[in-house]
């Protein structure tokens, strides 16, 4: 009750440096077959400087080689093969070395060096992507083996409202990605085959367009440890345990019917189980949930198109209604242990929304 007004309690001035460079090669080995080689080098720098409460004082750089290296094999029929290997790190952020906001922090080094290290990844992918007019699919492999993943480390700052990462020993991310979609009606055979596809909802004929996505991924540690104090019973190991926050299962499917300059769509959402911890517990998850969006529109031109104005200025109405069932769901929260006792607290999605809009295009 006695704190002054404009009472400031903290004041500190980091500076942040970034800068790469990135070098590119393409060449064909074969007929039909393209290889591409990518080399960057990323340097980040954190300078500490400026804090007037505690004075603290670092300087810490990162600098980084990224290779990657690509193949695409595409024939005269409708579909495209492609692979590729890379090898990828990221430094943590400034909040991970240093918390200036937190009461009594202290900079997270030892012997002048950083506790928390940078993530490295080595990435994998394969796929195939077919095309047939407007219709097309792609489907792609991945796996991620990462070294020092930075992850939530069991703790979360509940007064600034972030989780406390730490570094896992080795993790794994692997799956697959489907994609597709198709078009129908419309200006579909009617134009020619060398001018773009008119935008969608123009048409004087009906059309449909479809489209779905969806990614089924196993998300797992090899091994991880969190360390909670000196004695044995204070390490608890993760190990072939799913990482948090990270959904199994997440897919999309949009439909949109368009005429004469009005349109109308229907998107679904879906999000597999999502653990806010590494335990697998059900009571520190978040529940699968399927979500429904609803839109629809319309374009006013207000006069003609002519050569000199190919788009003439337009007024456009669009509305959409974001969950439109009125689902009562969670997005996020966080849960973790304290003196034998589960807590768990869960930020709730927003109810049934809708937004009006209008847009003057000229």
């Amino acid at each position: 009750p006695a704190t002054p007004p404009d009472h400031v309690y903290y004041d500190y001035h980091p500076r942040t440096f970034s800068t790469g460079l990135f070098a590119r090669k393409e060449w064909r080995p074969i007929e039909n077959l393209t290889a591409t080689l990518d080399l960057s080098w990323r340097h980040q720098d954190y300078r500490m400087r400026g804090d007037r409460f505690d004075g603290i004082r670092f300087d810490q750089g990162y600098d980084f080689a990224l290779p990657r290296l690509g193949l695409t094999w595409r024939g005269d029929g409708p579909w495209r093969f492609f692979a590729s290997a890379s090898h990828a790190r990221r430094e943590p952020a400034f909040r991970d070395l240093y918390d200036a906001e937190g009461v009594g922090s202290v900079p997270l080094f030892a012997n002048g060096q950083p506790l928390i290290r940078p993530e490295r990844v080595n990435d994998f992918e394969a796929g195939a992507h077919w095309q047939y007019r407007q219709r097309e699919a792609t489907l792609t492999l991945f796996r991620m083996d990462f070294r020092d993943e930075l992850v939530y480390a069991g703790q979360f700052n509940t007064d600034l409202g972030y989780p406390i990462l730490g570094n896992a020993a080795r993790s794994i991310h692997q799956g697959a990605e489907i994609e597709t979609s198709a078009r129908f009606g419309g200006h579909e055979g009617g134009r020619q085959h060398d001018s773009p596809p008119q935008a969608f909802g123009r048409s004087q004929m009906p059309e449909l367009q479809v489209s779905a996505n969806a990614t089924l991924s196993d998300n797992h540690f090899v091994r991880y440890r969190e360390i909670y104090g000196t004695s044995p019973g204070d390490t608890v190991v993760y190990d072939d345990r799913a990482i948090g926050f990270f959904p199994a299962v997440m897919g999309n499917l949009s439909a949109r019917f368009g005429w004469r300059r009005a349109t109308m769509g229907a998107d679904i959402q879906h999000v597999g189980r999502m653990y806010l911890d590494h335990t697998e517990s059900r009571e520190g998850s978040i529940a699968p949930r399927t979500v429904l969006n609803l839109s629809a529109g319309f374009r006013l031109s207000l006069r003609r198109a002519d050569l000199d104005h190919p788009a003439p200025p337009a007024l456009e109405f669009s509305l959409r209604v974001f969950n439109a069932l009125d689902r009562r769901y969670e997005t996020g929260g966080y849960s973790y242990t304290y003196a034998g006792t589960r807590y768990t607290d869960f930020i709730p999605a927003a109810t049934r929304s809708v937004l009006a809009e209008v847009r003057l295009g000229f």
